[in-house]
């Protein structure tokens, strides 16, 4: 039917018949025939097909091997746990389903579906890593990342640059730089993307000195700079605190690049010229960007303000937020764990007068390294449902006594809720990332790295607590918050108190 509808050059007919079928079907002649047929007219049409550009690259191969077979009964839709066979069509299904749930992120499936393959001998192919690599790495999945690229060196598989990029990628974004350096040395060849995920790994694991030197090397190699090089480079100016060096980069992408520059480059540098505390010169900058500035930059700079007290320019940059976008709401968290002065918060709500372990929403996911797959539990500050609650909590009671010993001392300015000194004192190590450190310290062996991503931005008394456990329980605690990844070890931090 499909074949005939060709070959009478009715395209709206064909796109339509090719919409009601199953996508997670092999592909055989017949599609391999629509997509020739999209490829020679329209592109636009070809457009609304998932994968059309990946699809297009097995035409070749499924031309060849694409004799009318009936679909084989073991394969079953292609769902997890089944066998394929049946040749080339049941080898494209299940490498198509791979692909699928990688895409959709749905990350324990196509794990699975990838040992599956494996068990079936069915060859992997350069997109199917990418696919699964970048859903490791969007997840932060280090330990099933890491099973992806053992298998890639086991099976003798060269990668590509693609996939050679997907891996440094999700090292990166796991806060592995060592391990993204390693593949990155090693690659045979690179473009932009590998020097920019580079950089970008560097950056916010705290390196921002390495960062800006691989943008030197980068310019010495003759690879031209994109406007995703600058943004990891002005984020390693952030946390270097190099202001005027930031703003010398900024330029030249104008004047040494003609690049464009983005709202992410807006963003960056109002949030490089707020850390260093010359607010007005940010709100200048801002008055001088040639499109209407988004929220997120009027939100830097509020949130900054709030940090440095600045109540009067606060106001301006909140009504700038509210005018863009009404709905937005500021998550309480943001204000009780992000600044000093945070008098925007309503402290008079009935909302935040609740004690010790009601306080606080913000949401940690802790993840301990484990032989087969990274174990994940979800925390929010001061309201713990954990069948393992009361261990967590005398954990963190035993870490509190050891730690004033070592000379901590809570600062309660973080805390902006109306309650007395002993409960600010309570909803301070009730704090999600401590809990999840906690968590972590009981259920892992001793020695074990534990790896926390938060969803804000670490408070000041959370990041001084985190450097004195790192040096009581002799750990080293990688926390990724709303900014940047924080390598806590010896009492000492990667940023060095500078985020």
């Amino acid at each position: 039917m499909m074949q005939g509808a060709a070959g009478m050059n009715k395209l709206r007919y064909l796109t339509t018949l090719f919409k009601v079928r199953n996508t997670r079907l092999p592909y055989d002649e017949p599609h391999v025939q629509f997509f020739r047929f999209l490829s020679s007219r329209i592109p636009k049409e070809a457009q609304f097909c998932p994968g059309f550009k990946t699809k297009c690259m097995f035409i070749k191969q499924l031309s060849a091997s694409a004799n009318p077979v009936t679909q084989s009964p073991s394969y079953a839709g292609g769902h997890v746990g089944s066998s394929y066979s049946g040749g080339t069509r049941a080898t494209s299904a299940a490498i198509e389903d791979l692909r699928i749930a990688s895409k959709e992120g749905k990350l324990s499936e196509a794990m699975e579906l990838f040992r599956n393959v494996q068990k079936q001998g069915i060859p992997m192919d350069s997109i199917s890593y990418v696919c699964i690599l970048q859903c490791c790495a969007d997840l932060k999945a280090l330990e099933e990342g890491r099973e992806v690229y053992d298998h890639i060196i086991r099976s003798g598989f060269r990668p590509d640059v693609l996939v050679d990029n997907k891996i440094i990628e999700m090292y990166g974004k796991c806060g592995c730089v060592q391990e993204a350096r390693q593949v990155f040395d090693k690659m045979p060849e690179r473009d932009c993307a590998s020097w920019n995920y580079m950089i970008a790994g560097l950056s916010y694991s705290g390196l921002a000195d390495e960062a800006i030197q691989l943008f030197g090397q980068m310019k010495e190699a003759g690879v031209r700079p994109n406007g995703n090089t600058f943004l990891g480079v002005l984020s390693a100016c952030n946390r270097l605190g190099l202001v005027d060096e930031g703003q010398r980069y900024y330029e030249s992408m104008d004047k040494d690049y003609g690049l464009l520059y983005s709202m992410q480059h807006y963003v960056c540098m109002v949030d490089l010229l707020c850390r260093a505390g010359r607010l007005e010169e940010a709100e200048q900058f801002i008055s001088k960007i040639p499109t209407k500035p988004s929220a997120m930059v009027w939100e830097t700079l509020r949130n900054a303000c709030k940090s440095h007290g600045n109540e009067e320019m606060e106001k301006r940059a909140a009504e700038k937020v509210s005018e863009l976008e009404p709905n937005r709401v500021v998550p309480r968290s943001n204000v009780s764990g992000g600044g000093v002065g945070g008098r925007w918060a309503n402290r008079n709500n009935s909302a935040n007068r609740n004690s010790g372990r009601e306080i606080l929403k913000d949401t940690d996911i802790m993840k301990p390294p484990t032989p087969k797959a990274s174990t994940v539990h979800e925390y929010r500050a001061g309201t713990l449902s954990h069948p393992q609650r009361e261990e967590i909590y005398a954990k963190l009671e035993g870490l509190a006594g050891q730690m004033k010993e070592a000379g901590y001392v809570p600062d309660t300015k973080y805390v902006l809720h109306d309650v007395d000194e002993a409960q600010k004192e309570i909803a301070l190590m009730h704090h999600s990332e401590r809990l999840a450190i906690a968590y972590g310290l009981i259920s892992t062996p001793p020695g074990t790295t534990l790896r926390i991503i938060k969803n804000l931005r670490v408070c000041g008394d959370c990041h001084n607590a985190i450097k004195i456990m790192s040096k009581i329980v002799e750990r080293e605690l990688i926390v990724r918050d709303a900014k940047r990844f924080h390598h806590f070890k010896d009492g000492k931090c990667s940023c060095g108190d500078y985020w």
